[in-house]
């Protein structure tokens, strides 16, 4: 039950919270079924998409999730580094990691299955967010009201609708269970030490899953402080010391592991951070209200959803980016300041929405104008959820059907299908990687990296004269957006285009000279021109970058095979076999090598 809120002046008394019929008459299990079903139900289309976007590098091209002797590299190593060793990153996920390592090994390149554990995911979350509001607020209708409108928020579709986005429901199971075994190890008269240790455990888990679990100690710290064991202590000054210092005192074990998996991360990503868009910090400071601002509308209002928005830094604040952004971020701390002042699962629900956002706010470690994702919304919104049943709950019933309320009851049902439709519709543009591009693209045209994917997307499809008029405007626009002059480049060598292509690849690697790709293909215009040391040099560079890079070992082997070097020509082709064992230009040209030497 919610309890007073001690404060300066006094107590504020709270709104009884009465167990409602609901919880008596209707079983649990049938809310919880229901529940379920209508959330499955709305996410079922996502079975039937493809792999999009960074589910390409991640799983599809990605050696290092399709073998288990990469396993010790998803603890020494950034995120992206099977994929691309010489990337820099901010994303140090083992656990990710071997989530993907298991599904490839059950499922291989079939997506749906890959997007039916995904599924699975997102209602073990929706379950678990009853078990938490139901520890909360005492009264299973409430709990399934806020399970159900977790379950079916629209703001989730990038997290379950895109494979890629799975990190948020992963990290929200171990999240929500090692917060439940905390209560658990708090409440139980036996077993304490055991409860903790599972707890303690589960945490390690969702850090090492994805770095926002860091924050789940000061979770602990805000659920100690807003619901704190009695006190003796007269002085009120003594008695608030007394008070910070309990609620911090258990969440010390968990304080001390995050010593351990910060060394493992520094040492993984060679430093702590990187910025990978560097700005001066007042310019971080003046683009919060806006990010905020985005959030909270996409809490409220999921229309209109992407993977990609035009959203930039403010560096020069004017009344839209800045000023009423601002005023709204006031006017609604206002309005939760004084609804938690009246209850203490308020309080806490709306620590859990703000206090995954803080590691999000420093938006230099993100790439250029990529900080504002929906996906981000997934943890929070569990909070929000849990605010909006605790709202329902005090409507005023006079009237009740079963066991259930009825003003509850119609509201819910108008919710439902709305709620539903905005799930299946919103994330429709996942179901392959042709509508993904080109509604990110129409969404968002000033996003350079959407114009662009969607852009490469048309040269996939042969296309190459509209790629390259958006092409060319992102690079006029940003010409210093390495990942675009690159595509320039590719769709020039893909036309046949040898000068301009060598001369944006060259570009390209004083921008971007961690690619190795662009190396390669610089290597391959110089071969064909017949410069041969010059193109041995640069595909050789390619391999300095990424060993593993996909073509550079069998170009390097073309070239000495054309030299007369069968022997270093055999080697370079089964390196290629090595990482790609699938590679049939490699195996022939190994039998060929074979076939020479013999006669």
């Amino acid at each position: 039950m919610d309890q007073p809120i001690p404060s300066r002046s006094g107590t504020i008394k709270q709104p009884p919270l009465k167990e409602n019929a609901a919880g008596r008459n209707t079983p649990q299990w049938l809310m919880l079924l229901v529940v379920l079903l209508l959330t499955f139900a709305a996410y079922a289309p996502t079975l039937r998409y493809q792999f999009v976007h960074d589910d390409q590098g991640q799983i599809v091209a990605n050696p290092s999730v399709q073998s288990w002797r990469h396993l010790p590299q998803y603890f020494t190593e950034q995120v992206w580094a099977g994929y691309n060793p010489g990337l820099t990153g901010n994303y140090y996920r083992p656990v990710f990691l071997i989530w993907l390592r298991l599904n490839d090994m059950v499922f291989g390149l079939h997506p749906w299955g890959w997007h039916l554990t995904t599924l699975l995911l997102h209602l073990l979350t929706t379950l678990l967010v009853y078990f938490l509001a139901r520890r909360l607020v005492r009264d299973p209708f409430t709990a399934a009201v806020a399970a159900l409108l977790f379950g079916l928020h629209p703001v989730h579709i990038e997290a379950v609708a895109w494979i890629s986005g799975l990190t948020e429901p992963l990290l929200a199971v171990f999240f929500i269970l090692a917060f439940l075994c905390y209560l658990q190890a708090r409440e139980a008269q036996e077993h304490k030490a055991r409860w903790l240790a599972l707890s303690l455990a589960l945490f390690v888990v969702a850090m090492l899953e994805k770095e926002t679990g860091v924050i789940f100690p000061f979770l602990i710290v805000a659920y100690e402080w807003l619901y704190p064991k009695p006190d003796a202590e007269r002085s009120a000054a003594r008695k608030l010391a007394r008070r910070a210092a309990k609620a911090f005192l258990p969440a010390l074990p968990y304080f001390a592991l995050t010593g351990p998996y910060l060394a493992a991360r520094i040492y993984a990503l060679k430093g702590f951070s990187h910025p990978l868009t560097p700005m001066p910090f007042p310019d971080v400071l003046l683009t919060m209200p806006a990010l905020l601002a985005f959030w909270v509308r996409h809490f409220f209002w999921p229309v209109g959803l992407s993977t990609f928005y035009d959203m930039h830094p403010v560096s020069h604040p004017s009344l839209f980016n800045f000023v009423l952004p601002a005023l709204a971020i006031l006017l609604i701390s206002g309005l939760a300041y004084a609804a938690a002042r009246k209850s203490q699962v308020v309080s806490f629900a709306l620590a859990w929405i703000v206090l995954p956002f803080l590691p999000l706010l420093d938006i230099r470690v993100f790439a250029k104008n990529e900080f504002a994702h929906d996906r981000y919304l997934y943890i929070p919104s569990i909070g929000l959820a849990i605010i909006a049943a605790l709202a329902l709950r005090y409507l005023p019933v006079r009237k009740w059907v079963r066991g259930v309320p009825v003003p509850q009851a119609v509201l819910l049902l108008l919710l439902i299908p709305l709620m539903m439709l905005g799930v299946m519709h919103e994330g429709s543009y996942f179901a392959s990687p042709r509508t993904f591009y080109a509604h990110c693209a129409r969404t968002a045209p000033g996003n350079a990296l959407a114009v662009t994917d969607y852009a490469a997307d048309l040269g996939e499809q042969g296309r190459y004269s509209e790629a390259l008029r958006l092409l060319q405007g992102v690079v006029n626009r940003e010409p210093t957006f390495g990942y675009g002059v690159y595509n320039l480049a590719y769709t020039y060598y893909r036309m046949g285009q040898m000068q301009p292509a060598e001369e944006y690849f060259r570009r390209t690697i004083r921008l971007q000279p961690d690619n190795p790709n662009a190396y390669l293909y610089l290597g391959l215009i110089e071969l064909r021109s017949g410069r041969i040391n010059d193109a041995e040099e640069s595909i050789r560079r390619s391999l300095q970058v990424d060993p593993r890079n996909y073509g550079s070992h069998f170009a390097v082997g073309v070239i000495l095979k054309g030299r007369g070097d069968l022997a270093g020509a055999q080697r370079e082709f089964e390196a290629e076999l090595e990482n790609y064992p699938d590679e049939a230009a490699a195996q022939r040209q190994i039998a060929e090598i074979q076939t020479a030497q013999r006669k």
